[in-house]
């Protein structure tokens, strides 16, 4: 009995351990990331959107590979490995003097992200299994993905104000707070439901794990779902702080945007277990695609700074802010298969394709019709896809066996 409730208690402190991973893995330099680059020599937004494809294709090759990985040596491990390359990846842009150290960087970075991608939900739902909470998803990890958006405005807001001064003191920061993220995910437990046994890689299980992938019916979701996050992230990861400070915004009043989104995203994580409950997946994906496509409308209508800032965290909050009433989606389907790492990891791997097709499609058009005129196109791409989903996405939610 009491070694039962000392392993207990070991899984309860992953819930904490958890939420310092999220609060340390946030990349709170991206409010000047690409400010920084468009300093170096031959730098534009075409590099920009060749940088974003690079780091997606670099996850491409990962995503996959790193499911088995993480499935195959245990999720933990998996996350152990993710935040070093994270680690590294900032270490990159502490060493950055001209573009190659920025191209490391997304790299190391796309690594992390792929061995992340998946695991994190498989560990969490594999611990919260063992804890007899995983009926709590997503009510328990919406509220420590608040946590994991809030805690880090502070981040968000320091490394902004000391970037204006100094890029360099301020990616030595970001460095120091990655480690402490990487110590927190080192130290997390294991829970005992991660032990089963995961095939070699071979063509047989390749093609059992793709049929597996179609005919649990969440196909047209992840469809739906990988294009609509895929391409808000693909349009705005390299050029949205671009082009607000292009509009006149200081690096600090981006920080301060930046941070406003993730409270914002912080106070609508709570509340995800709510919006499970009351939305089918269909009306959850519409709600979504609807959102955003509204929002980049209007930045290709509209010119004024102020709007265009306000929009900008419109879209940014309507992907963040639901994002674990969305893995609850997905894991309903997949919540007795042995391989759900690998399983969310194609799903990213799809994503990654289309962030990074997005990422170089808006360099182009950036680089061509300028800003405005390209956020109007990819606010019309949402148009297309809102009517896709309704009329070709007919299962109001999966169900509940998975």
């Amino acid at each position: 009995m009491w070694l039962r409730n000392v392993a207990w208690q070991g899984l309860e402190s992953n819930l904490w351990k958890f939420a310092v991973h999220l609060v340390t893995n946030k990349r709170t330099y991206m409010t000047f990331l690409t400010i920084f680059l468009l300093m170096m020599p031959n730098a534009t937004a075409k590099t920009i959107g060749l940088l974003t494809l690079v780091g997606e294709i670099v996850g491409f090759l990962f995503e996959v590979p790193s499911g088995y990985i993480s499935d195959r040596i245990g999720h933990k491990n998996a996350l152990v490995i993710a935040r070093s390359a994270l680690v590294l990846s900032t270490l990159m842009y502490v060493l950055a003097d001209s573009i190659p150290w920025f191209f490391a960087g997304a790299a190391l970075l796309a690594i992390g992200m792929a061995f992340e991608s998946g695991t994190t939900d498989a560990f969490m739902h594999d611990t919260l299994t063992a804890l007899k909470r995983n009926d709590q998803y997503a009510s328990i990890i919406g509220k420590l993905r608040s946590i994991g958006f809030g805690v880090p405005i502070v981040f968000i807001l320091l490394l902004a104000f000391v970037a204006e001064t100094s890029f360099h003191t301020a990616f030595v920061v970001a460095l120091v707070i990655d480690i402490v993220g990487l110590l927190a995910t080192i130290s997390l437990v294991k829970p005992p439901v991660e032990q089963y046994h995961v095939e070699e890689v071979g063509f047989q299980n390749i093609t059992r794990t793709l049929r597996e992938f179609i005919s649990v019916g969440w196909l047209p979701f992840v469809v739906a779902g990988v294009f609509a996050a895929g391409i808000e992230l693909g349009v705005t990861i390299g050029f949205k702080n671009p082009y607000q400070e292009l509009l006149g915004f200081s690096i600090g009043m981006i920080g301060v945007f930046w941070a406003l989104s993730r409270a914002l995203i912080a106070i609508l994580l709570p509340f995800n277990g709510w919006v499970h409950d009351r939305l089918s997946f269909k009306h959850f994906l519409i709600l979504e695609t609807l959102i955003i496509g509204i929002g980049f409308l209007g930045i290709g209508f509209v010119a004024n700074m102020w709007a265009v800032g306000g929009l900008f965290i419109v879209t940014t909050v309507s992907v963040h802010g639901l994002t674990a009433a969305r893995s609850q989606y997905y894991l309903q389907f997949i919540q007795h298969s042995r391989s759900k790492a690998t399983l969310l990891s194609i799903k990213e791997l799809l994503k990654k394709i289309v962030i990074g097709i997005s990422g170089l499609g808006m360099g182009l058009l950036v680089s061509n019709v300028a800003f405005q005129n390209a956020y109007l196109i990819a606010g019309f791409s949402f148009v297309l896809l809102l009517v896709g989903i309704i009329l070709f996405i007919s299962k109001p939610r999966p169900a509940a066996g998975g």
